[in-house]
């Protein structure tokens, strides 16, 4: 589990139910990765869905250009022509939570 930093550029709710957040690194605008929530009703029996719930609700009443804080579970996808996925690959996979950051 990881806890970043970022500016938050986009948000976008995919086909599969996942809101897609894209992320830059504040210090280093050419960095950026992908982060997900999932949706709670994908997630049944994981224990999760209460987290995944308020982390869309935050996302929803959040600026884009917002500085945040976003604990998720670090996944590699494959590299498949994502728009600001990171050059590894590696993405938040379920995000558990997000917050303005201070």
């Amino acid at each position: 589990v990881y806890r970043i930093r970022g500016r938050l550029l986009r948000v976008r709710h995919e086909k599969d139910s996942d809101v897609h957040l894209l992320l830059e690194d504040p210090s280093h605008p050419e960095s950026r990765m992908i982060a997900e929530i999932p949706a709670p009703e994908c997630a049944l029996g994981t224990g999760h869905e209460e987290a995944f719930r308020r982390a869309r609700e935050v996302v929803r009443n959040m600026p884009l250009d917002s500085v945040v804080e976003v604990v998720g579970v670090g996944f590699f996808d494959y590299l498949h022509e994502q728009r600001g996925a990171a050059s590894n690959g590696i993405e938040l996979h379920p995000v558990l939570s997000i917050r303005l950051a201070q």
